[in-house]
C-alpha cells in the first residue's frame, strides 16, 4: 500500500488539535522545536518518518504523556494521539 507524501502546512505553527486516534504528518523544514500538549490521560506518539510517511528508518517513536518541547532534528515527523486529545505546534 502506497502512502501519501506529507505536505507542509504552516497552520502547524499555531496550536493544532488532534482527537483520539488521529495522526498527522508534519514537515518541519526551518523549525527548531515541536511542542506537544497531551490532554488528560492521552498518549502522544512522535516518530520520525521519511518523505513518504515510512517510519521504519528512524529511531523508536517517542511516547509523550505530559507537556513536552522536542528539538527538531529531522525534516519529517508523524504526530498521533491515543486515549484522549492533544495539541501540538511547530516553531522556531
Amino acid at each position: 500500500m502506497s502512502q501519501a507524501r506529507p505536505t507542509y502546512n504552516n497552520a502547524f505553527q499555531r496550536p493544532t488539535s488532534l482527537a483520539d486516534g488521529e495522526g498527522v504528518s508534519v514537515v518541519t523544514f526551518g523549525a527548531t522545536y515541536l511542542t506537544v500538549i497531551p490532554g488528560a490521560g492521552a498518549t502522544v506518539t512522535v516518530s520520525r518518518i521519511d518523505e513518504w510517511g515510512d517510519d521504519s528508518h528512524g529511531p523508536a517513536p517517542t511516547n509523550i504523556t505530559e507537556t513536552t518541547t522536542l528539538d527538531v532534528d529531522w525534516p519529517y515527523y508523524r504526530v498521533s494521539v491515543a486515549d484522549g486529545t492533544a495539541r501540538f505546534a511547530v516553531g522556531g
